[in-house]
């Protein structure tokens, strides 16, 4: 009988837009997990915020446009995260997290 292990939760890590990235979160369950949720999290207000992270971000930084997203990938030991990290001079304005409205 196959045995069903417990899940990994990890604690809440503070990441910010041109910070550290990809961060490495070990799970160390020595094999894929069958499922990974990513969670970001912010406070705008004093309200907290829950919205997933992604599979994957189609976006190049060189396009004037906002964007944002926690992106991950994971393996038999680690999981990783991606934020935007600004690489070229194309002025856009990557974020953690976008909701796609404007201000004003």
């Amino acid at each position: 009988m196959t045995q069903i292990k417990r899940p990994f939760i990890s604690s809440w890590i503070t990441m910010t837009v041109d910070g550290t990235s990809p961060e490495t979160i070990a799970h160390n369950l020595m094999e894929i997990p069958a499922k990974v949720d990513v969670q970001v999290k912010i406070n705008e207000g004093g309200q907290e915020y829950i919205f997933p992270g992604f599979g994957s971000v189609p976006k190049d930084d060189d396009i004037g446009a906002e964007y944002g997203g926690v992106a991950y990938s994971y393996n038999k030991s680690h999981v990783l995260l991606y934020i935007p990290v600004h690489k070229s001079h194309g002025g856009s304005a990557g974020r953690v997290i976008t909701t796609g409205k404007c201000a004003g």
